[in-house]
């Protein structure tokens, strides 16, 4: 159970292993905020809770010019192309980070994109707005009154958005991949150097090289999760919309509010399941 199987004409599909949502852990939340009384959700105090941000890795402020260091081997189109990435990546974790925010992530116990999703579906719908999912970002089409849900809404079509420019963007101009080559190239000459300026830019060569490829890594997981939770969505919108339903009679008309209202007292790993 859980998310619909992968299509078959994804060519760019790639193997996930993450939280999957299932219509048990939908039938829980539905049970929670069925059961709960108002009392047990305060209306009155907003949640103070807040992640604090993490500090900026120090490889974002390395000179990357000099790192490639252009009279040895490497040049300015290298240190260029690498400024472009990292820009990106920086664009897309904090549009992503206001997605999150907005979802109210931060009281949510193990939380994952999909739970942000059906916290913002659900509660859309508990203020008698119509939700429906498609192939074609921004994925959700809201019908009903929105401009008290402008932010919330707006931080999930940038979020889709700016996943969708970037995934385009490097699906088909596809320099990174070079320019990973390049590096690893350049990694292996400065091992032959035995300076302690050569060590200091073989790690933080390094530190780029990984973590180039663990953001590739998770825009691709990121477009497909989507695309899975869409087929989710449409074989379990009777369940999602009787949640926002019970959340509206409930008066939990904010993702604050829903998630507070829904949280479940133990551990939810086994009403989810690892997708692979």
């Amino acid at each position: 159970m859980g998310c619909v199987p992968s299509r078959k004409n994804d060519t760019e599909r790639v193997k996930i292993i993450t939280p999957s949502i299932t219509p048990f852990y939908l039938n829980a939340i539905y049970q929670k905020i069925l059961d709960s009384s108002e009392n047990e959700v305060d209306f009155d105090i907003k949640c103070r809770k807040f992640k604090i941000p993490d500090p900026e890795e120090k490889i974002f402020r390395i000179n990357l010019k000099s790192l490639y260091d252009i009279g040895i081997f490497g040049s300015v189109e290298h240190a260029n192309e690498m400024e472009i990435i990292l820009n990106d990546y920086k664009d897309f974790i904090s549009s992503q980070s206001f997605f999150y925010s907005n979802v109210h992530f931060v009281c949510m116990p193990d939380f994952c994109l999909e739970k942000g999703l059906i916290v913002l579906t659900t509660t859309l719908m508990a203020n008698q707005l119509r939700v429906t999912f498609d192939n074609v970002c921004p994925y959700l089409k809201i019908v009903g009154l929105k401009e008290n849900h402008n932010e919330l809404i707006n931080s999930w079509n940038d979020f889709a958005q700016m996943l969708e420019k970037i995934y385009g963007k490097y699906k088909k101009i596809k320099f990174y991949h070079t320019l990973m080559v390049k590096t690893s190239a350049i990694i292996r000459k400065y091992e032959n150097f035995t300076e302690k300026n050569a060590k200091k830019r073989i790690k933080y060569l390094k530190l780029l090289r990984s973590l180039v490829a663990k953001y590739f890594k998770s825009i691709k997981e990121t477009k497909q999760r989507i695309i899975m939770f869409i087929d989710f969505f449409i074989v379990n919108k009777e369940k999602i919309e009787q949640i926002g339903q019970v959340a509206e009679s409930k008066k939990l008309l904010s993702c604050e509010k829903i998630v507070h209202g829904s949280i479940l007292d133990a551990t939810d790993q086994n009403l989810t399941q690892n997708n692979n």
